[in-house]
């Protein structure tokens, strides 16, 4: 009999559990224990003629209920490591199992026991051993219990599969476990333990629909189908950790493949149904390894007298795009729904991959739970999401029951690095629509785009009756936004005086302020302290920027009010009128780099650079010494990367603060930018062009602060003399930047 409608059924075996309200274990297997002969096994796993109940994921013709053997552990409650009792029997056709007879209560001294059930065992020899074992008594410990696999080289197969090469699979069975904690045997001579099976694979069902666009009149078809990377092997207890590093099987290729399992229909109403069967496998990130799925090929021919073309897809069994659910977990239903509306790939390494509508549900017994608990699951198709200048998102939900959403926090991160909330105007900005009573579905997220530039971050929690809960983290950009990058110190590497004598700087830190201060800026300036006219060393402490120079009779001195250490990133999605949005070309390449010359390269604008922070606060220079100024500054994070995360061809620190060593000078269109920015989005960005003049990248030009878009539209060029200009430097960031920024959090 098919089965598709789960969440459904489970209703209807839910409603008729409430008549049995009150009822206790022993009243609703009365007539069970009437038979007993003693201690008996009474197995439930949704089994052909050897359970009371029926499974609302079982079919009769598949076998997924069959219980041959099993393999019973018995442990004391207060001694667990040791197995206290342990038999092997062959199960009857009326599903129990008889444990023992007589006078069986001395052979259980304690006052409770933990009884632990595998059933299905499929491989008893240890190839580890010279005996051919036929049963598990070798394992003697709970230790080795948790640790004991079942490998099942045929999980993929189902009943009757029939193969293209004509064979026919039969004999299927499945391994399960099942167990009865805090047993304490009875007054009776007679007793019955029920022990509720739960299969240890996962199933698969997938339903596939056709349309004309596909089904054109005249075309006939072949359904078949192949599972892609599945696992032979699972731990044989539900509670224990699963295999660290598991194998994978069912490569993509032609080898193996069977045909549907259920057909009904023709033309574009046919119906095909696909089964397939894998113990639990993780994939989570490593998609392009890992992944299950179905490998489906439908040849087709058009016309009796026309050519047969094969005909490839890939349908996966992908519920969310959350690391955590892509997976396939044991004892569970994944049903897919697909439609093919669309001729495939010719090539089978190139399948054309269909979208599909799953769901999940239980794979056990609904009608025969052991005390009371029900299948409970709450997944979100995507609980990370990133909106770039959108202002709608779609999330995709599946539930055990009823959802509620709501909105827990709202913020932007503004100039100094505080979190501002926007909870409390979420009015204005932010609304969910979703079914309430709907078991899956859509939540329809709307959020408007920021007006500030700088991005928006909310997180929803999704709740279910049932006690789940889900986390949805959002960020939100506009076309233009700025955050920022905390610097901790920062120093040139090498200077020119006033003669254009090359200077290094190279001085250690100061004797009297050993211990004061971080460890991690003293040996960061440590070789780094000079006696620099136009640039002093400096570095950032308990929000204060600090200078520190020999030519100091303190060493140090604070650089208040321009406390603020925080570089901030500016990316740019859109060229503009003013502007055109390319990154500038460079005079060499790697560290030591500058800017091109030319108007032209002049007036562009990197689509993703940082400022130096207030760490590279420099005095009145000349255009030369400004561009060498920038080609040996360098500027040190806050925060650390670990040897194993460090981008490749990056500098770091001994304590791993980035090191930023890549600077340059600004074109005069990025000097524009940040005027404009500075002015107009004083939340986000302070006042980093503070000065009357700052050079450019251009040959002695510069930026008027007070007038960033002169009339004529003419860059501002001084001469060789003009000296009483300020820098402040930038540098491109790269995609790999980006990528370690958002590791801490800097988005």
């Amino acid at each position: 009999m098919m089965k598709r409608d789960y969440l459904y059924m489970c209703l209807l075996l839910l409603c008729s559990l409430l008549f049995c309200t009150g009822c206790t274990e022993n009243e609703m297997w009365a007539d069970e224990e009437t038979v007993s002969e003693g201690l008996v096994l009474n197995l439930l796993a949704s089994g052909e003629a050897v359970v009371a109940g029926r499974s609302i994921a079982s079919d009769e013709d598949l076998r997924e209920d069959v219980v041959e053997n099993v393999d019973v552990f018995f442990f004391a409650a207060d001694n667990k490591e040791e197995v206290a009792r342990y038999y092997h029997k062959e199960v009857g056709e009326d599903g129990k199992v008889l444990l023992e007879t007589g006078n069986w209560k001395s052979k259980f001294p304690e006052a409770s026991y933990d009884v632990y059930v595998v059933a299905n065992f499929h491989q008893y020899d240890d190839a580890s051993t010279p005996d051919t074992e036929t049963d598990l008594s070798r394992i003697k410990t709970w230790t080795a219990l948790v640790a004991l696999s079942d490998t099942d080289p045929d999980i993929f197969k189902v009943e009757n599969d029939r193969f293209v090469n004509e064979d026919i699979y039969t004999g299927k069975k499945f391994m399960m476990d099942g167990k009865k904690e805090g047993w304490t045997p009875g007054e009776g001579t007679d007793e019955t333990i029920v022990i509720d099976l739960a299969r240890a694979a996962a199933k698969i069902v997938v339903n596939v629909s056709y349309t004309d666009d596909f089904l054109v009149a005249d075309r006939t078809i072949d359904v078949r189908k192949k599972l892609v990377r599945y696992a032979q092997d699972v731990r044989v207890l539900a509670e224990a950790d699963p295999i660290p590093i598991l194998d994978l099987y069912g490569d993509a290729d032609g080898a193996g493949m069977s045909t549907s399992n259920y057909t009904e229909g023709s033309g574009v109403a046919r119906k095909d149904v696909l089964y397939a069967y894998s113990y639990p496998n993780e994939w989570g990130d490593n998609v392009a390894d890992q992944e299950t799925y179905i490998l489906m090929n439908i040849p087709y021919k058009d016309g009796s007298q026309g050519d047969l073309y094969q005909n490839y897809y890939k349908i996966p069994v992908r519920i969310s795009n959350t690391a955590a659910d892509l997976c396939l977990k044991r004892n569970t239903v994944y049903t897919i729904n697909v439609t093919v509306d669309r001729v495939g790939n010719q090539e089978i390494d190139k399948p054309v991959e269909l979208t599909p509508k799953i769901s999940i549900a239980p794979w056990k017994s609904e009608n025969v739970l052991v005390g009371g608990d029900t299948y409970k699951y709450l997944i979100v198709s995507e609980d990370e999401i990133e909106m770039h200048n959108v202002a709608d998102t779609v999330v995709t939900f599946f539930s055990s029951s009823a959802i509620k959403v709501t909105l827990d926090a709202a913020y932007y991160v503004d100039k100094s690095g505080n979190e501002i909330s926007l909870k409390e105007t979420s009015f204005d900005w932010y609304s969910v629509d979703y079914d309430k009573s709907a078991l899956s579905g859509e939540l329809k997220i709307h959020s408007e785009v920021p007006k500030i530039v700088t991005a928006r971050y909310f997180t929803l929690t999704v709740t279910n009756g049932d006690g789940m809960e889900k986390t949805i983290n959002v960020v939100q950009y506009p076309l233009e936004y700025i955050s920022g990058v905390p610097g901790l110190y920062s120093y040139v590497e090498q200077y020119k005086d006033k003669n254009d004598n090359i200077v290094t700087v190279n001085g250690g830190w100061p004797d009297d302020l050993e211990g004061k201060y971080s460890e991690d800026i003293q040996v960061g300036l440590d070789g780094h302290i000079g006696n620099n006219p136009f640039m002093k060393s400096k570095f950032y402490w308990e929000g204060v920027i600090y200078r520190i120079d020999k030519s100091y009779s303190d060493h140090v001195r604070a650089n208040t009010p321009a406390d603020n250490n925080r570089m901030y990133l500016v990316q740019i999605s859109s060229t503009s009128k003013k502007y055109t949005v390319a990154r500038p070309k460079m005079e060499d390449t790697g560290v030591g780099s500058v800017t091109a010359l030319g108007e032209e390269n002049n007036r562009l604008v990197s689509p993703a650079f940082m400022l130096a922070s207030n760490l590279g606060n420099i005095g009145d220079v000349n255009w030369v010494k400004a561009q060498d100024n920038c080609n040996y500054y360098v500027e040190h994070s806050i925060y650390t990367v670990e040897k194993a995360d460090r981008l490749e061809g990056k500098n770091y620190d001994g304590k791993g603060h980035r090191c930023f060593d890549d600077w340059r000078l600004p074109t005069y269109a990025e000097l524009q930018i940040i005027a404009g920015y500075q002015s107009t989005q004083d939340k986000v960005m302070d006042m980093v062009l503070t000065d009357k003049y700052y050079w450019a990248a251009d040959t002695n030009t510069y930026l008027e602060t007070a007038n960033p878009e002169p009339e004529d539209k003419q860059i501002p060029t001084g001469t060789d003399s003009k000296s009483d200009g300020k820098v402040r430097c930038i540098r491109d960031v790269t995609p790999e930047d980006l990528k370690e920024l958002r590791a801490h959090n800097i988005r």
